[in-house]
């Protein structure tokens, strides 16, 4: 019953658990749909910025197709002085290039005037020259064309204003969807000043019909997808307008997604209201990023979910084992007596014995049966181990004692006493625990020897090899005592590891230790110091005696010959050493000293012996890599810190600015020789020297920028993580700014992704504090980091430097090429110009240009040199 009970007790947190996960997923499910939905704002915001830029092209497309008419008739106009009238030839030419290059243009004619009759009637016109598109059977244009009350009207329009004039005639196109412009023809050329010299001056007019239809349709010919309305505003009402209607087809993703753009567009005799209307397509929520940015959320919380409930199948395992744990101790605390390893003693107010278990019976060697009633004094008599002192036969110890128990046969047992006195108050007494020692001590030998030797070899550890020589040297150090410490690294264990297995392996460390013993004299200090080396002190020898072991070991090891389960391996060593002389007491500089040269003598090749000395050049090399931070403050205090630059090309001409240059980092060493960031940057990070170091750039950077050189040049300096943590960096670069007398808008700093995102929130203040005054900023290795596209929005940022492993692998890794287009497109959209890093060929430099990357940068365009921006 108690078991059921547990389960009905349990189920009702097992409830909460579950409603509270189906809430947690309700919640990650709302989250990802969230972030989907403003993925998705986000692309269609950029379709609906591109379409716009489309719609706008199109407008001004149109504007310049409605404006053609009085361009082509202007200079017809004009030239009748020149060609003192116009011949059927001329005319019939100017007509063929027309029709051919125009095909909008269905009818050019010109239309005499015709002086009055007698009567007094006003002059007209006559149709002088007339050429067609196409020739309709009932529509050819004859003598009513030039009597044409429409046509009338529009001339004396054109007369009255001095401007050319349209009209709409029924047989102008099939449809009646044409036009016609009329453009006056004056005796001296030009436009008369006043209408009654135009009219007494005109001697014709030349005329075109235009299809709107066709107008519209080459002109959309190269944008499909755009539905457009066109209706003519007429300011006579009772005139019908010209319209113009095309309709496409798209997908429909929702109402939302129409985009329309309206324009009243007044050209000439044109005034028209135009209407342009596109479906945008699932494309243009950019589905892929949607995709993604539903699934990653949810992918994320599947996998924290996932620890969450097997973190909760553990507790729930652990409480069921405990539960099982108070189900059986009833049953179990019956046997503890019987089963313990340590002897319980219980006694009376008087302290004679009431009970013992066979773990008691089995120290004292006394038997239950005759120990019952005796006195506990006698039956576990106690020595104190320290001092030698017998227990009182009237008392026990409080607390715990070390002792030693005389068993009833006379051995000495070390144990450890305990006395608690019992609860019963009637008949009071103790209860006394006697653990067993004598496991323990020898455990406890055992560990001690464990500590101080290597499980594989039997040899001395490190730790007890450094106590063992720090003893030596104690014991040593008054005297002229000297000798000789080494250093042997085993060359094939690893090759032996991985061909033959582990077991192997340590069998090749175990035959290495046998062999060290056997030949190194009786009192070296020989130890095991590491996974593939040994170390031993030769304590007495001078160099010249230490030198003969030592080459008489590397023969040996050189020749020694390994052979495990079929294998043949030829085992050979590298040995450093170091010469002990008296009064050495600092063991760890020896150690490092032995240590280096062993490096060195690997680095000479196999099989090699390397004694190191203080004059030795190698050695001294060796500590200069050290010893990096003071180096770092020499260079900078000695200005043996060199600034390079390196270009970044701009690959459009409409590109600003025009020029970039990075300024790079070189050091000089004292003797000399230059070397790159990778040699010193983990260094300077790891001592926490960036800050120091990032500012000892930026002033010797405006020094350099502060000389002549073209405004239009931009320099880019690198910051770390460690001055975007810096408080009192933007006050700095200030001070320094109005030092040198440099423009704020000539200096950009870079940043790497991850350090930004390391320090979101510090990084966002210093670029906030920084732009405001004109600098600008750069994310550089963009791309690394997997939230690089998140992060943009928190990020204000003016260029996107693309990770160089993407630019280079775009040749020939597809992902990498998707990857450097997407950067470019996201790039696009939130403003920001691209930068393409390690651009190492030309091929590269053509994808990047075709793709609308904005500047390159790379080993193909230059290195990096030495001098202001106008020298590289």
């Amino acid at each position: 019953m108690r078991h059921g009970a547990g389960r009905r007790m349990t189920a009702s947190p097992e409830r909460t658990a579950l409603r509270r996960r189906a809430l947690s997923w309700a919640a990650a499910l709302l989250f990802a749909i969230g972030l989907a939905a403003v993925v998705a704002y986000l692309s269609l915001s950029a379709s609906r910025r591109v379409q716009s830029l489309a719609a706008e092209g199109i407008l001004q497309h149109l504007a310049s197709r409605l404006a053609i008419d009085r361009a082509l008739l202007t200079p017809l106009s004009a030239l009748r002085p020149v060609l003192h009238g116009y011949s059927h030839e001329q005319l019939d030419a100017v007509a063929h290039s027309l029709l051919e290059n125009y095909p909008y243009i269905t009818d050019f004619a010109y239309l005499a005037r015709q002086q009055p009759q007698a009567g007094g009637a006003r002059s007209g016109l006559r149709l002088s020259f007339i050429a067609r598109r196409t020739v309709q059977a009932g529509n050819a244009p004859g003598e009513s064309l030039a009597r044409n009350r429409a046509v009338a009207q529009a001339l004396d329009q054109a007369l009255a204003t001095g401007k050319m004039s349209a009209a709409q005639v029924e047989y102008s196109v099939a449809d009646g969807s044409g036009y016609l412009v009329l453009m006056p023809v004056y005796r001296q050329g030009g436009f008369p000043a006043d209408a009654p010299a135009r009219r007494r001056d005109y001697v014709g007019a030349f005329m075109l019909v235009i299809d709107f239809n066709a107008l519209f349709d080459g002109l959309l010919a190269h944008h499909p997808g755009w539905a457009v309305t066109v209706e003519r505003l007429l300011p006579d009402a009772e005139q019908t307008p010209l319209n113009y209607h095309r309709a496409a087809h798209a997908v429909r993703v929702g109402a939302f997604s129409q985009l329309t753009f309206s324009r009243d567009l007044v050209i000439d005799h044109h005034r028209l209201h135009v209407v342009l209307a596109r479906q945008l397509g699932l494309a243009a929520f950019n589905p892929l990023w949607v995709l993604l940015a539903f699934i990653l959320p949810l992918a994320l919380y599947a996998g924290f979910d996932g620890v969450l409930m097997a973190q909760r199948r553990r507790r729930v395992i652990i409480e069921e084992a405990a539960e099982r744990r108070v189900a059986d101790v009833r049953r179990r605390a019956e046997q503890t007596l019987r089963s313990l390893a340590d002897g319980v003693v219980t006694t009376d107010a008087d302290l004679r014995v009431r009970s013992m278990n066979p773990a008691a019976c089995r120290l004292s060697g006394w038997p239950l049966e005759e120990a019952l009633d005796q006195p506990c004094a006698q039956v576990l008599p106690l020595t104190e181990r320290h001092t030698g002192q017998t227990l009182p036969r009237d008392a026990m110890p409080e607390g715990l004692l070390d002792a030693w128990l005389c068993s009833r046969q006379g051995e000495r047992v070390p144990v450890e006493i305990s006395c608690a006195p019992l609860d019963n108050a009637d008949t009071g007494g103790i209860v006394v625990v006697v653990r067993d020692l004598r496991r323990e001590r020898e455990l406890a030998q055992a560990l001690a020897y464990h500590a101080e030797h290597d499980r594989v070899s039997g040899l001395r550890n490190r730790h007890s090899f450094e106590h063992r020589l720090q003893q030596w040297f104690d014991r040593e150090h008054d005297t002229t005592a000297q000798g000789l410490l080494c250093q042997i690294d085993i060359n094939q264990l690893a090759v032996v590891n991985d061909s033959a297995g582990y077991r192997a392996g340590d069998e090749l460390l175990r035959s290495i230790a046998a062999l060290l013993e056997r030949e190194l004299p009786q009192n070296a200090l020989l130890a095991r110091l590491g996974s593939d080396e040994f170390g031993f002190l030769l304590p007495g020898s001078d160099l010249d005696a230490g030198r003969a072991v030592l080459y008489r070991l590397r023969d040996l090891l050189r020749e020694h010959e390994f052979l495990p389960d079929g294998h043949r391996f030829h085992i050979g060593a590298s040995i450093g050493a170091v010469e002990v002389g008296a009064g050495a007491t600092d063991i760890n500089a020896l150690l490092a000293a032995a240590d280096t040269a062993c490096l060195l003598a690997r680095a000479q090749g196999r099989n090699q012996l390397h004694i190191y000395t203080s004059e030795d050049d190698a050695i001294a090399r060796h500590a200069r890599e050290l010893n990096w931070p003071e180096q770092l403050h020499a260079a900078m205090r000695e200005q043996r810190i060199e600034l390079y630059q390196q270009l970044m090309l701009p690959l459009s001409n409409d590109a600003r600015p025009l020029m970039i240059y990075e300024f790079l980092i070189r050091l000089r060493l004292p003797d000399g020789e230059q070397v790159g960031p990778a040699r010193f940057m983990a260094a300077a990070e790891r001592f926490h020297l960036m800050r120091e170091l990032d500012r000892h750039v930026i002033d010797r950077a405006f020094a350099s920028i502060a000389k002549p050189d073209s405004s239009e040049t931009l320099y880019t300096i690198n910051l770390s993580g460690q001055s975007l943590d810096d408080s009192e960096l933007c006050a700095y670069v200030l001070e320094r700014l109005q030092a040198h007398g440099v423009r704020a808008r000539q200096v950009c700093f870079e940043i790497t992704e991850t350090a930004a995102i390391a320090n979101l929130d510090k990084a966002r203040l210093c670029i906030d504090a920084l732009r405001k005054r004109g600098f600008r900023f750069a994310l550089d290795d963009f791309g690394a980091g997997l939230s690089s596209f998140a992060y943009l929005k928190r990020l204000p940022a003016d260029f996107l430097k693309i990770e160089g492993e993407f630019v280079r692998g775009m040749l020939h890794s597809e992902t990498d090429r998707v990857l450097v287009e997407s950067i470019v497109s996201v790039a696009r959209a939130f403003g920001l110009r691209t930068i393409a890093e390690s651009v190492e060929d030309p091929q590269t430099l053509e994808r990047l240009r075709a793709i609308g990357v904005d500047y390159a940068q790379g080993y193909h365009l230059g290195r990096p040199r030495p001098g202001r921006a106008s020298d590289v």
